[in-house]
C-alpha cells in the first residue's frame, strides 16, 4: 500500500467481476474504477485513521472526474479509541463524548477536513446514544464495509477498513451487474433506515445475502453459516480474526471429532500469530489470552489450527472445496467475525453465502496464498 499511493498506470486493466482482492489490490482497482466513474463513488468502513489506507482512498477520490459525487461513510468511533484505549480514558480531549488522545484527535480531524476540501461528502455515523456506548465502544457499531461505483454498476463487498499501512490478510470481492445493484440497494436501505429487520435475501441462484441489522443478541448470519458447516462432507477451512467461539466453534469441533453425520477429512482454521499489544492488562493482553484458549479447544477436538505472521482480518469459510468444479462447494465471506461478542453487541453486519464456482475458486486461491507461511499451532 505504501505511504505514497500511485495513480493508475496507463493501460492498466481493472479487475474482473468476482475477483478476490487483497487490500492493496482493492485500493488500486478502486482508483481505476474511480477514474472511469460517471456519476458517483461511495466508500464505507468502520475504522479510519492516519494510515496508508487513508492515503489510498484519498487517491481513489483524486482519480474521479470532478463532476462525480464522492461520499465517505465512516463509523469512526472505534478507530478513535481502540489504540491505547486505557490511556485514552485519562485524556482531556473528547470526540462523541469519549476521551481520546489530543494528537490522535487532531490527525483524525485534519484528515476529515482535507477530504471535505477535495469535495468529498464525509458522513460520520453512529455516535454513542447512551452511557454504555462510552464504556463499551464497540457496542452498536456499524461494521459494514463496501464501495459502490455509479449507484451499483460496480460493487466491492468484504472486510477491508481504512486504518492500516501494511498488506495483511483481508479481501474484498468485486461484483457487477444484478448482484452489484441489489447489494447497493440493500446498503442504501441500511443507511437510510428503511431496512429495520434482519434480512436473508437470495440475490441469484448462487448468492444469498445475509444482514444483521444490529439487534443485540439476534443474528441470521451465524446460524446460516453454522448450518453450512454442519453440512460439510469433505472439508472446512476458515479464516478468523479472534478465533471461532460459540455455536460456530461448536460446529467446527463437532465436525472435527466426527460426531456430525459424516466427518470431513479436513477442518482447518487460519489465524494471526501477531499480538495486539505488549502492554500488560491492556485489551491486547486479554485478546491474546482468549485467542490461545480458543486455539486449545479447537486443537483438542482435532481442528487443525494454523498461524501466519501477518495480521489477519479476513472473514472466510469454505466447505467442500474439492467439489468446486461440480458446483458442490459453498463459501461465506463478509464483515461478521462469527463470534458471540459481535451478536451481543448488536453490531450491524452483512455477509454472503455463495455457491458460485468461479468465485469459490478465487476464494480458494486467496486462502491458499494466505496460508503459504503458516505454521501449525
Amino acid at each position: 500500500m505504501g505511504n505514497h499511493p500511485e495513480g493508475p498506470r496507463e493501460n492498466e486493466r481493472v479487475a474482473p467481476e468476482k475477483a478476490v482482492l487483497s487490500p492493496r489490490e482493492y485500493f488500486r482497482d478502486l482508483a481505476l474504477e474511480a477514474s472511469r466513474a460517471k456519476e458517483s463513488i461511495t466508500l464505507k468502513a468502520m475504522l479510519f485513521d492516519d494510515s496508508g489506507a487513508a492515503r489510498a482512498i484519498a487517491e481513489v477520490f483524486k482519480q474521479a472526474p470532478k463532476h462525480v459525487k464522492k461520499k465517505l461513510i465512516l463509523d469512526a468511533y472505534v478507530s478513535l479509541v481502540q489504540k491505547d484505549s486505557v490511556e485514552a480514558l485519562s485524556k482531556k480531549h473528547s470526540v462523541f463524548g469519549h476521551k481520546i488522545s489530543g494528537a490522535k484527535r487532531e490527525k483524525y480531524e485534519f484528515l476529515i477536513r482535507e477530504f471535505k476540501k477535495e469535495g468529498v461528502d464525509v458522513e460520520i455515523i453512529n455516535p454513542p446514544t447512551n452511557r454504555t456506548g462510552h464504556v463499551v465502544p464497540w457496542k452498536g457499531r456499524d461494521h459494514i464495509k463496501a464501495a459502490v461505483i455509479d449507484g451499483g454498476k460496480k460493487m466491492y463487498f468484504g472486510g477491508v477498513n481504512f486504518n492500516r499501512d501494511d498488506e495483511y490478510v483481508d479481501f474484498m470481492v468485486k461484483y457487477e451487474g444484478h448482484v452489484a445493484h441489489e447489494l447497493a440497494k440493500t446498503l442504501e436501505g441500511i443507511q437510510n433506515g428503511t431496512i429495520t429487520d434482519n434480512l436473508v435475501r437470495q440475490l441469484d441462484e448462487h448468492t444469498k445475502l445475509l444482514v444483521d441489522i444490529g439487534k443485540p443478541g439476534e443474528s441470521v448470519i451465524v446460524p446460516e453459516v453454522v448450518d453450512m458447516v454442519r453440512g460439510a462432507q469433505k472439508s472446512i477451512v476458515n479464516i478468523s480474526l479472534f478465533g471461532p467461539d460459540g455455536v460456530f466453534q461448536k460446529a467446527l469441533r463437532s465436525q472435527a471429532r466426527g460426531t456430525a453425520q459424516k466427518k470431513p477429512e479436513q477442518t482447518e482454521v487460519l489465524m494471526s500469530a501477531q499480538t495486539l499489544t505488549k502492554k500488560f492488562l491492556g485489551w491486547g493482553h486479554v485478546y491474546d489470552i482468549v485467542r490461545k484458549r480458543r486455539q486449545q479447544k479447537l486443537a483438542q477436538s482435532g481442528v487443525s489450527v494454523l498461524e501466519v505472521p501477518e495480521f489477519v482480518h479476513g472473514k472466510l469459510v469454505i466447505i467442500d472445496r474439492e467439489d468446486v468444479a461440480k458446483g458442490g462447494a459453498k463459501a461465506y465471506f463478509g464483515a461478521h467475525n462469527l463470534d458471540r461478542g459481535t451478536v451481543l453487541a448488536g453490531m450491524k453486519e452483512w455477509g454472503i453465502i455463495t455457491s458460485d464456482p468461479v468465485l469459490i475458486a478465487n476464494l480458494c486461491a486467496f486462502y491458499d496464498k494466505a496460508k503459504r507461511n503458516a505454521r501449525t499451532v
